[in-house]
């Protein structure tokens, strides 16, 4: 039994009442703000005005853009499941985390002016990014830049090599992109 603070039980309406108007929700959701962390493993945290529906979700919705202007110049990366990257929030809720594929760090770690530093880390996306519980589509975003923005200080480790003796060289794999030069 459900009692208030002062120990009084909850008076019960019996029978049950029934809904004499009833509105469904038909607000979209909107982005509210959103985090890049860039460090390793590399991940985004998008956060809504409202709870999502993660199935309705698609990563290869989301570019991050260089430049907030629009300009044609700006680089962009389209996120996308075949470079790996996937939602690893696993209930509905305003806040989805993606985790940044190997592929799709590695493009953004391999352009200079894209999300090196919060000024130059922006977020677009279009309408079906994904939907809220009501199934309203989001409403879409058009460069905005990152609230909070954690920079890749991580080095990178050697993970395997090879010798070829007949060719004279040696290959290496490394944990992330590294300048060659």
């Amino acid at each position: 039994l459900v009692r208030d603070m002062n120990g009084n039980p909850m008076q019960l309406l019996l029978p049950a009442q029934r809904v004499l108007v009833f509105t469904p929700d038909t607000v979209p959701p909107s982005l509210s703000e959103w985090e890049m962390d860039m460090d390793h493993p590399a991940e985004l945290r998008l956060n809504f005005t409202e709870t999502v529906d993660r199935a309705s979700f698609d990563v290869n919705q989301l570019y991050l853009v260089s430049d907030g202007s629009g300009r044609a110049a700006a680089s962009v990366v389209q996120l996308s499941s075949r470079g790996m990257s996937r939602l690893v929030t696993d209930i509905d809720t305003p806040s989805l985390v993606v985790a940044l594929g190997f592929n799709d760090s590695s493009l953004v770690k391999q352009l200079t002016d894209l999300c090196t530093e919060q000024d130059n880390c922006y977020l677009s996306y279009n309408s079906t990014l994904v939907k809220d519980t009501s199934y309203n589509a989001v409403n879409s975003l058009v460069a905005n830049r990152a609230r909070e923005f954690t920079a890749d200080t991580t080095p990178p480790t050697l993970e395997r090599f090879v010798v070829n003796m007949d060719a004279l060289n040696v290959t290496f794999w490394f944990s992330e992109v590294v300048n060659a030069s």
